[in-house]
Protein backbone atom coordinates (compact mmCIF):
# COMPACT_ATOMS: atom_id res chain seq x y z
CA UNK A 1 0.00 0.00 0.00
CA UNK A 2 1.60 3.39 -0.75
CA UNK A 3 1.73 6.07 1.72
CA UNK A 4 1.78 9.82 1.43
CA UNK A 5 5.73 10.71 1.05
CA UNK A 6 7.26 13.33 3.91
CA UNK A 7 7.57 17.15 2.47
CA UNK A 8 11.22 16.78 3.59
CA UNK A 9 11.32 13.73 1.94
CA UNK A 10 9.51 15.69 -1.33
CA UNK A 11 12.46 18.47 -0.84
CA UNK A 12 15.38 16.07 -0.58
CA UNK A 13 13.64 14.25 -3.92
CA UNK A 14 13.31 18.04 -5.48
CA UNK A 15 17.32 19.49 -5.19
CA UNK A 16 17.96 15.84 -6.97
CA UNK A 17 16.29 16.64 -9.62
CA UNK A 18 16.84 20.02 -10.11
CA UNK A 19 20.31 19.23 -9.68
CA UNK A 20 20.29 16.71 -12.65
CA UNK A 21 18.35 18.71 -14.72
CA UNK A 22 20.94 21.63 -14.51
CA UNK A 23 23.99 18.98 -14.32
CA UNK A 24 22.63 17.40 -17.75
CA UNK A 25 21.75 20.92 -19.31
CA UNK A 26 25.60 21.84 -19.00
CA UNK A 27 26.79 19.12 -21.95
CA UNK A 28 24.86 17.50 -25.22
CA UNK A 29 22.65 14.65 -24.77
CA UNK A 30 24.35 12.48 -27.16
CA UNK A 31 28.03 11.53 -27.89
CA UNK A 32 28.34 14.16 -30.75
CA UNK A 33 26.84 18.02 -31.08
CA UNK A 34 23.29 18.07 -31.57
CA UNK A 35 21.30 18.98 -34.68
CA UNK A 36 18.67 21.76 -33.74
CA UNK A 37 15.37 20.18 -32.37
CA UNK A 38 12.42 20.75 -33.49
CA UNK A 39 10.38 18.35 -31.62
CA UNK A 40 9.59 17.53 -27.17
CA UNK A 41 12.40 15.76 -25.43
CA UNK A 42 9.58 13.53 -24.10
CA UNK A 43 8.44 12.18 -27.50
CA UNK A 44 9.48 8.69 -27.76
CA UNK A 45 9.48 7.87 -31.28
CA UNK A 46 12.33 6.96 -33.13
CA UNK A 47 11.36 9.20 -36.84
CA UNK A 48 11.84 12.21 -34.46
CA UNK A 49 14.92 11.35 -32.59
CA UNK A 50 16.70 10.46 -36.00
CA UNK A 51 15.40 13.75 -37.29
CA UNK A 52 17.14 15.10 -34.02
CA UNK A 53 20.48 13.12 -34.43
CA UNK A 54 21.00 13.35 -38.10
CA UNK A 55 21.63 9.21 -38.05
CA UNK A 56 19.77 6.39 -40.03
CA UNK A 57 17.44 4.30 -37.35
CA UNK A 58 17.00 3.54 -34.46
CA UNK A 59 20.02 1.22 -33.65
CA UNK A 60 23.25 3.81 -34.64
CA UNK A 61 21.79 6.34 -32.62
CA UNK A 62 21.61 6.89 -28.28
CA UNK A 63 23.94 4.83 -26.38
CA UNK A 64 21.75 5.07 -23.22
CA UNK A 65 17.95 4.41 -23.62
CA UNK A 66 17.38 7.65 -21.29
CA UNK A 67 15.43 9.01 -18.30
CA UNK A 68 12.51 11.26 -18.20
CA UNK A 69 11.15 13.02 -14.56
CA UNK A 70 9.15 15.56 -13.25
CA UNK A 71 8.15 17.55 -10.09
CA UNK A 72 5.63 20.18 -9.62
CA UNK A 73 3.98 21.82 -7.05
CA UNK A 74 0.73 23.65 -7.06
CA UNK A 75 -2.81 24.59 -5.81
CA UNK A 76 -5.33 21.87 -5.68
CA UNK A 77 -9.44 22.28 -4.68
CA UNK A 78 -11.07 18.72 -3.80
CA UNK A 79 -14.66 17.93 -3.13
CA UNK A 80 -16.45 20.06 0.00
CA UNK A 81 -16.40 18.27 3.49
CA UNK A 82 -19.55 19.22 5.32
CA UNK A 83 -20.69 18.55 8.57
CA UNK A 84 -24.39 18.66 10.11
CA UNK A 85 -25.10 21.15 13.31
CA UNK A 86 -22.33 20.18 16.06
CA UNK A 87 -21.99 23.32 17.68
CA UNK A 88 -24.59 25.82 18.86
CA UNK A 89 -25.19 28.72 21.44
CA UNK A 90 -28.37 30.29 22.49
CA UNK A 91 -29.06 34.05 24.35
CA UNK A 92 -29.27 34.64 27.79
CA UNK A 93 -32.76 34.34 28.35
CA UNK A 94 -33.46 31.12 26.92
CA UNK A 95 -33.34 28.60 29.66
CA UNK A 96 -30.80 25.82 30.68
CA UNK A 97 -33.61 23.21 30.03
CA UNK A 98 -34.33 24.49 26.12
CA UNK A 99 -30.55 26.01 25.54
CA UNK A 100 -28.99 24.49 22.28
CA UNK A 101 -31.87 23.39 20.62
CA UNK A 102 -32.69 24.40 17.09
CA UNK A 103 -36.40 26.05 17.82
CA UNK A 104 -35.05 28.00 20.80
CA UNK A 105 -33.47 31.54 19.08
CA UNK A 106 -30.32 29.17 18.31
CA UNK A 107 -27.24 30.15 17.23
CA UNK A 108 -24.52 27.96 15.19
CA UNK A 109 -21.16 27.82 16.35
CA UNK A 110 -19.71 25.24 14.21
CA UNK A 111 -21.11 22.95 11.70
CA UNK A 112 -24.15 22.75 9.06
CA UNK A 113 -22.51 23.34 6.02
CA UNK A 114 -18.81 23.06 4.73
CA UNK A 115 -15.69 22.19 7.04
CA UNK A 116 -12.18 22.68 6.33
CA UNK A 117 -10.81 23.95 3.23
CA UNK A 118 -11.38 22.88 -0.22
CA UNK A 119 -8.31 24.12 -1.37
CA UNK A 120 -4.81 22.94 -0.55
CA UNK A 121 -1.34 22.90 -1.35
CA UNK A 122 -0.09 20.14 -3.57
CA UNK A 123 2.59 18.21 -5.66
CA UNK A 124 2.95 15.39 -8.28
CA UNK A 125 5.44 14.17 -9.83
CA UNK A 126 6.61 11.77 -12.63
CA UNK A 127 9.92 9.32 -12.84
CA UNK A 128 10.52 6.72 -15.52
CA UNK A 129 13.39 5.06 -18.31
CA UNK A 130 13.24 4.10 -21.70
CA UNK A 131 13.45 0.54 -22.54
CA UNK A 132 14.96 0.73 -25.36
CA UNK A 133 17.46 3.34 -27.48
CA UNK A 134 14.64 4.65 -29.55
CA UNK A 135 12.50 6.00 -26.62
CA UNK A 136 9.50 4.26 -28.32
CA UNK A 137 8.14 2.06 -24.92
CA UNK A 138 9.07 2.74 -21.42
CA UNK A 139 8.17 2.06 -17.94
CA UNK A 140 7.41 4.90 -15.29
CA UNK A 141 6.09 6.13 -12.09
CA UNK A 142 3.56 8.96 -11.27
CA UNK A 143 2.50 9.88 -7.80
CA UNK A 144 0.53 12.74 -6.17
CA UNK A 145 -0.54 14.09 -2.41
CA UNK A 146 -2.12 17.16 -1.17
CA UNK A 147 -1.23 18.28 2.04
CA UNK A 148 -2.86 16.96 4.71
CA UNK A 149 -5.34 19.05 6.22
CA UNK A 150 -6.34 19.65 9.79
CA UNK A 151 -9.12 22.20 11.07
CA UNK A 152 -12.05 22.86 13.78
CA UNK A 153 -13.46 24.66 16.31
CA UNK A 154 -12.65 25.50 20.01
CA UNK A 155 -15.06 27.56 22.25
CA UNK A 156 -14.02 30.58 23.55
CA UNK A 157 -16.08 32.97 24.45
CA UNK A 158 -19.78 31.98 24.21
CA UNK A 159 -21.29 31.51 27.72
CA UNK A 160 -23.84 28.70 26.96
CA UNK A 161 -22.44 25.97 24.33
CA UNK A 162 -24.41 22.93 23.72
CA UNK A 163 -24.34 20.14 20.96
CA UNK A 164 -27.55 19.76 19.29
CA UNK A 165 -29.35 16.53 18.06
CA UNK A 166 -33.53 15.34 17.71
CA UNK A 167 -34.45 13.39 20.42
CA UNK A 168 -36.43 10.22 18.66
CA UNK A 169 -37.92 9.49 22.67
CA UNK A 170 -39.56 12.76 22.95
CA UNK A 171 -39.91 13.76 18.87
CA UNK A 172 -39.00 16.99 19.13
CA UNK A 173 -35.28 18.68 18.96
CA UNK A 174 -32.75 18.91 21.73
CA UNK A 175 -29.89 19.28 22.74
CA UNK A 176 -26.70 18.63 25.58
CA UNK A 177 -25.47 21.56 27.15
CA UNK A 178 -21.76 21.78 27.87
CA UNK A 179 -21.78 25.41 29.33
CA UNK A 180 -24.55 27.02 30.98
CA UNK A 181 -24.11 30.24 33.95
CA UNK A 182 -24.26 29.30 37.02
CA UNK A 183 -25.22 25.60 36.34
CA UNK A 184 -22.67 24.04 34.14
CA UNK A 185 -18.87 25.59 33.24
CA UNK A 186 -17.26 23.56 30.53
CA UNK A 187 -15.53 23.10 26.76
CA UNK A 188 -16.07 21.89 23.57
CA UNK A 189 -13.31 20.92 20.51
CA UNK A 190 -14.00 19.95 16.98
CA UNK A 191 -10.82 18.44 15.19
CA UNK A 192 -11.16 17.58 11.31
CA UNK A 193 -8.61 16.08 8.79
CA UNK A 194 -8.22 15.05 5.51
CA UNK A 195 -5.90 13.19 3.18
CA UNK A 196 -5.73 12.54 -0.62
CA UNK A 197 -2.76 10.91 -2.41
CA UNK A 198 -2.20 7.87 -4.75
CA UNK A 199 -0.15 7.40 -7.81
CA UNK A 200 0.47 4.74 -10.96
CA UNK A 201 2.63 2.00 -12.28
CA UNK A 202 2.67 2.05 -15.67
CA UNK A 203 4.09 0.82 -19.46
CA UNK A 204 4.25 3.66 -21.95
CA UNK A 205 4.26 2.68 -25.67
CA UNK A 206 4.11 5.01 -28.43
CA UNK A 207 1.47 4.52 -30.34
CA UNK A 208 2.24 6.96 -33.74
CA UNK A 209 2.23 10.44 -35.42
CA UNK A 210 -0.09 13.20 -34.59
CA UNK A 211 0.08 16.27 -36.36
CA UNK A 212 3.23 17.95 -35.95
CA UNK A 213 3.82 15.85 -32.66
CA UNK A 214 3.30 12.01 -31.33
CA UNK A 215 0.93 10.27 -28.79
CA UNK A 216 1.97 7.18 -26.39
CA UNK A 217 -0.41 4.41 -25.05
CA UNK A 218 0.05 3.58 -21.26
CA UNK A 219 -1.34 0.87 -19.31
CA UNK A 220 -0.72 0.01 -15.23
CA UNK A 221 -1.76 0.08 -11.91
CA UNK A 222 -3.19 2.56 -10.19
CA UNK A 223 -3.68 3.05 -6.03
CA UNK A 224 -5.26 6.13 -4.53
CA UNK A 225 -6.44 7.16 -0.72
CA UNK A 226 -9.01 9.48 0.62
CA UNK A 227 -9.38 9.64 4.40
CA UNK A 228 -11.54 12.26 6.19
CA UNK A 229 -11.86 12.00 10.06
CA UNK A 230 -14.29 14.05 12.61
CA UNK A 231 -13.75 14.30 16.55
CA UNK A 232 -15.80 16.23 18.51
CA UNK A 233 -14.53 16.65 22.37
CA UNK A 234 -16.42 18.41 25.27
CA UNK A 235 -15.83 18.46 28.97
CA UNK A 236 -18.75 19.70 31.69
CA UNK A 237 -18.48 20.29 35.45
CA UNK A 238 -21.83 20.19 37.21
CA UNK A 239 -21.53 23.51 39.59
CA UNK A 240 -25.00 22.21 41.09
CA UNK A 241 -26.73 19.33 42.16
CA UNK A 242 -29.01 18.29 38.83
CA UNK A 243 -31.13 15.34 39.21
CA UNK A 244 -29.17 12.62 40.77
CA UNK A 245 -25.96 13.70 39.11
CA UNK A 246 -23.88 15.66 42.12
CA UNK A 247 -22.61 19.33 41.95
CA UNK A 248 -19.04 18.90 41.27
CA UNK A 249 -19.15 15.92 39.04
CA UNK A 250 -17.30 16.26 35.74
CA UNK A 251 -18.60 14.56 32.23
CA UNK A 252 -16.39 13.96 29.71
CA UNK A 253 -17.42 13.16 26.26
CA UNK A 254 -16.04 12.35 22.53
CA UNK A 255 -17.46 10.81 19.32
CA UNK A 256 -14.91 9.91 16.37
CA UNK A 257 -15.98 9.27 12.92
CA UNK A 258 -13.42 8.12 10.48
CA UNK A 259 -13.69 7.10 7.24
CA UNK A 260 -10.83 5.60 4.63
CA UNK A 261 -11.57 4.53 1.03
CA UNK A 262 -8.22 2.76 -0.88
CA UNK A 263 -8.66 1.86 -4.60
CA UNK A 264 -6.77 -0.60 -5.97
CA UNK A 265 -6.77 -0.89 -10.02
CA UNK A 266 -5.76 -0.84 -13.41
CA UNK A 267 -5.16 2.30 -15.47
CA UNK A 268 -4.81 2.93 -19.75
CA UNK A 269 -5.04 6.12 -21.85
CA UNK A 270 -3.17 8.33 -23.74
CA UNK A 271 -0.52 11.31 -23.37
CA UNK A 272 -0.44 13.58 -26.39
CA UNK A 273 2.28 16.19 -27.58
CA UNK A 274 1.96 18.84 -29.75
CA UNK A 275 5.35 20.21 -30.25
CA UNK A 276 7.20 23.22 -31.00
CA UNK A 277 10.22 24.95 -31.45
CA UNK A 278 10.60 26.01 -27.91
CA UNK A 279 7.10 25.31 -26.49
CA UNK A 280 5.15 22.18 -26.31
CA UNK A 281 1.17 21.05 -25.11
CA UNK A 282 0.69 17.66 -23.54
CA UNK A 283 -2.58 16.38 -23.50
CA UNK A 284 -3.03 13.62 -20.63
CA UNK A 285 -6.44 11.43 -20.68
CA UNK A 286 -6.59 8.35 -18.15
CA UNK A 287 -9.42 5.96 -17.08
CA UNK A 288 -8.62 4.02 -13.72
CA UNK A 289 -11.18 0.78 -13.08
CA UNK A 290 -11.25 -1.25 -10.27
CA UNK A 291 -12.53 -1.71 -6.46
CA UNK A 292 -12.74 0.22 -3.99
CA UNK A 293 -12.56 -0.86 -0.45
CA UNK A 294 -14.33 1.65 1.55
CA UNK A 295 -14.41 1.40 5.68
CA UNK A 296 -15.66 3.53 8.36
CA UNK A 297 -15.02 3.52 12.35
CA UNK A 298 -17.33 4.92 14.92
CA UNK A 299 -16.72 5.24 18.50
CA UNK A 300 -17.92 7.05 21.23
CA UNK A 301 -16.87 7.24 25.24
CA UNK A 302 -18.38 9.08 28.08
CA UNK A 303 -16.52 9.49 31.23
CA UNK A 304 -17.80 10.70 34.06
CA UNK A 305 -16.39 11.38 37.65
CA UNK A 306 -18.43 12.45 40.70
CA UNK A 307 -16.49 13.99 43.65
CA UNK A 308 -14.27 11.73 45.64
CA UNK A 309 -15.88 9.04 43.42
CA UNK A 310 -13.80 6.78 40.76
CA UNK A 311 -14.49 7.31 37.34
CA UNK A 312 -16.80 5.78 35.38
CA UNK A 313 -16.87 4.98 31.50
CA UNK A 314 -19.38 3.64 29.17
CA UNK A 315 -18.38 3.03 25.38
CA UNK A 316 -21.19 5.90 23.88
CA UNK A 317 -20.92 9.29 23.55
CA UNK A 318 -23.69 11.67 21.63
CA UNK A 319 -23.87 10.66 17.98
CA UNK A 320 -21.85 7.60 18.56
CA UNK A 321 -23.76 4.93 20.24
CA UNK A 322 -24.33 1.17 20.63
CA UNK A 323 -26.59 1.88 17.33
CA UNK A 324 -24.04 2.75 15.08
CA UNK A 325 -20.73 2.39 16.29
CA UNK A 326 -18.54 0.07 15.32
CA UNK A 327 -15.96 -0.55 12.02
CA UNK A 328 -17.71 -0.78 8.62
CA UNK A 329 -16.35 -2.38 5.22
CA UNK A 330 -17.50 -2.57 2.03
CA UNK A 331 -16.09 -3.07 -1.36
CA UNK A 332 -17.94 -1.43 -4.63
CA UNK A 333 -16.69 -0.89 -8.62
CA UNK A 334 -15.24 2.73 -9.35
CA UNK A 335 -14.43 4.37 -11.91
CA UNK A 336 -11.70 7.14 -11.83
CA UNK A 337 -11.05 9.39 -15.04
CA UNK A 338 -8.10 11.44 -15.13
CA UNK A 339 -7.53 14.45 -17.45
CA UNK A 340 -4.30 16.99 -18.17
CA UNK A 341 -3.55 19.55 -20.45
CA UNK A 342 0.26 20.78 -19.36
CA UNK A 343 1.84 23.18 -21.60
CA UNK A 344 5.90 23.28 -21.98
CA UNK A 345 8.91 25.67 -22.47
CA UNK A 346 11.96 24.77 -23.48
CA UNK A 347 14.37 26.02 -20.86
CA UNK A 348 17.90 23.90 -22.25
CA UNK A 349 18.39 20.61 -24.65
CA UNK A 350 16.92 18.76 -21.34
CA UNK A 351 15.01 20.91 -18.80
CA UNK A 352 11.66 22.36 -19.58
CA UNK A 353 9.33 24.61 -17.04
CA UNK A 354 5.55 23.21 -17.05
CA UNK A 355 2.66 24.74 -15.98
CA UNK A 356 -0.44 21.90 -16.20
CA UNK A 357 -4.16 21.74 -14.78
CA UNK A 358 -4.55 17.95 -14.08
CA UNK A 359 -8.28 16.89 -12.99
CA UNK A 360 -9.11 13.28 -11.12
CA UNK A 361 -12.81 12.21 -10.20
CA UNK A 362 -13.74 9.14 -8.38
CA UNK A 363 -17.53 8.08 -8.75
CA UNK A 364 -17.52 6.49 -5.08
CA UNK A 365 -16.36 7.77 -2.03
CA UNK A 366 -17.30 7.49 1.64
CA UNK A 367 -17.02 11.17 2.95
CA UNK A 368 -16.81 11.46 6.91
CA UNK A 369 -19.41 13.97 7.23
CA UNK A 370 -22.40 11.95 5.50
CA UNK A 371 -22.00 8.63 8.05
CA UNK A 372 -23.42 11.10 10.79
CA UNK A 373 -27.24 10.89 12.10
CA UNK A 374 -28.08 13.84 14.27
CA UNK A 375 -31.10 11.96 15.32
CA UNK A 376 -30.53 10.11 18.78
CA UNK A 377 -32.33 8.27 21.03
CA UNK A 378 -31.42 8.43 24.56
CA UNK A 379 -32.17 5.35 26.48
CA UNK A 380 -31.52 3.34 22.80
CA UNK A 381 -34.63 1.28 22.41
CA UNK A 382 -35.29 2.68 18.84
CA UNK A 383 -31.67 2.17 16.76
CA UNK A 384 -30.94 5.45 16.17
CA UNK A 385 -28.51 7.03 15.43
CA UNK A 386 -27.84 5.11 12.62
CA UNK A 387 -24.80 4.02 10.03
CA UNK A 388 -26.00 5.21 6.86
CA UNK A 389 -22.97 4.19 4.36
CA UNK A 390 -24.09 6.89 2.15
CA UNK A 391 -21.33 7.50 -0.48
CA UNK A 392 -20.82 9.60 -3.41
CA UNK A 393 -18.67 11.17 -6.39
CA UNK A 394 -15.85 13.12 -5.16
CA UNK A 395 -13.42 14.87 -7.14
CA UNK A 396 -9.69 16.58 -7.08
CA UNK A 397 -8.32 19.49 -9.63
CA UNK A 398 -5.68 21.74 -9.40
CA UNK A 399 -2.97 24.19 -10.74
CA UNK A 400 0.56 23.14 -10.93
CA UNK A 401 3.80 24.56 -12.08
CA UNK A 402 7.25 22.69 -12.07
CA UNK A 403 10.35 20.79 -14.11
CA UNK A 404 10.55 18.16 -16.59
CA UNK A 405 13.70 16.82 -17.22
CA UNK A 406 15.41 14.03 -19.60
CA UNK A 407 18.66 12.19 -19.32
Amino acid sequence: MMTAPSQQTLSIAAIFLLCGCIANAQEPQYGHAPQQIVSDDSLPLATHLAADLGCDGCTACASDCGIWGGLEYGYWWRSRRTAPLLVTTSPLTVASSDAGALDQNTSILFGGDEIGQAGRLGFRGTVGTWLDPCRSSGVGVSFFSLIDEASGYANSNSPIVARPFFNESTMAEDALVIAYPGERSGSIEVLSDAQLYGGDVFLRKSGGLLGCGAFDLIAGYRYSHIGEGLRISSQSTFLVDSGTIAQGTTVEMSDVFTTRNDFNGAVIGMIANVCGHSSSWEFTAKLGLGSMRHRAIIRGETITTAPLGLPAQSAAGLLAQPSNSGQFESHSFVVSPELGVKAKWRLSQSVSLTTEYSLIYWNNVLQVGDQIDSVVDPTQPVARPLFPMLRGGYMAHGLNIGLVCQF
